[in-house]
């Protein structure tokens, strides 16, 4: 059978044609996609420590992928049964607490609040409150099957984290490859350079998220830990309402001090972005993905940079890497500069 090429308009048809379907399916699969970016983000998180067994034992990239995977379903469970144990060991004073908590709210609810020459009454309010949500329940008769239809999709996506995992685990890198096999054969050096510089900034994100989120929970402990010595010891002189507020103020304080210095500044210097383009990423992607928005957002801005300066540097015909850039070497016969990756076509003398 004769080779037939195809023309330029077939090319072009088929090539709009394939863009339009993935696109399509991008949006059908839209759910997917949070379940899929966190298990890619799981699995680029645990790739180095996959990649250290491969070299410090004789595993290969599958099992040792499988053995990663095992540790840390073995981790998951764990956590819920240590955190049972500390909450059982921890009831019996946690259950004081919450009993003196709500005896004072009762009473603080049973005060009259004077308002505009009014006296007000939160307990009687608060049943009003809540008699009237209880009619708005009792009208809603599918509230049951949809708390059970939203478990079961809970599960569901959770099943897929697990699932998708396990084979990011094991053939993440064949994806790179396939990328880069995309693309001719004279722009695949690129196209690798490219991605491998896209990964660096993914892992230095992932380093800099870890390390957030230490500092965010040493500061959320220390603080809580402060304030509930001192209210131990007496030196805090509030009540259990008191306190519990106090400790809601603490949390929202680290928060934004989080959300606000930590994140931005962090981010900024190991990324190379401003930390104004961080705040209002930030902002951008809990507004409009909420709490994945939040956590991709930063890395894509670090991504959208990596390629905007190619594509920058290309246009204006400069290298995109002038580090890999070898020094041209000129011809002392002729006196011209000749490129090292050409070939020499001057005739022997």
């Amino acid at each position: 059978m004769m080779d037939t090429p195809w023309s330029r308009t077939t090319r072009i048809l088929v090539l709009i044609g394939g863009l339009g379907l993935l696109i399509w399916l991008i949006i059908a699969a839209s759910p997917l996609a949070a379940a899929l970016t966190i298990s890619a983000l799981l699995a680029f998180l645990l790739d180095p420590v996959v990649q250290r067994l491969t070299h410090r034992t004789r595993l290969n990239r599958l099992w040792a992928g499988r053995l990663v995977y095992i540790l840390l379903l073995l981790i998951l469970a764990g956590i819920p049964a240590i955190l049972s144990t500390v909450a059982l060991s921890q009831f019996d004073k946690w259950q004081a607490d919450f009993v003196a908590a709500t005896n004072e709210l009762k009473a603080w609810l049973n005060r009259p609040v004077a308002l505009l020459g009014f006296q007000f009454y939160p307990l009687a309010l608060l049943d009003n409150l809540e008699q009237i949500g209880a009619s708005a329940l009792s009208s809603m008769s599918g509230e049951a099957i949809d708390a059970l239809r939203r478990v079961s999709t809970n599960f569901l996506w959770g099943l897929t984290v697990l699932v998708s995992l396990y084979y990011f685990l094991t053939d993440g890198p064949k994806i790179k490859l396939w990328l880069i096999d995309l693309f001719p054969d004279k722009y695949q050096m690129e196209v690798g350079l490219l991605l491998a510089e896209i990964e660096e900034a993914w892992r230095v994100f992932l380093r800099a998220q870890i390390i957030i989120f230490l500092i965010f929970f040493a500061l959320l402990g220390s603080g809580l830990f402060l304030v509930v010595w001192l209210y131990r010891t007496e030196l805090l002189p509030l009540s259990t309402l008191g306190l519990v507020v106090l400790l809601v103020i603490v949390y929202a304080i680290v928060q934004q001090i989080d959300n606000f210095l930590v994140r931005p500044y962090f981010f900024g210097q190991s990324l190379e972005l401003h930390p104004g383009l961080v705040l209002v990423g930030l902002i951008g992607g809990l507004a409009f993905g909420g709490v994945l928005g939040i956590i991709v957002v930063v890395p894509c801005l670090a991504t959208a940079r990596i390629l905007g300066h190619y594509v920058h540097c290309r246009l204006l015909g400069r290298p995109p890497w002038p580090d890999l850039v070898q020094a041209p070497e000129v011809d002392e016969a002729t006196g011209q500069t000749q490129s090292q990756d050409e070939p020499d076509l001057a005739p022997a003398a």
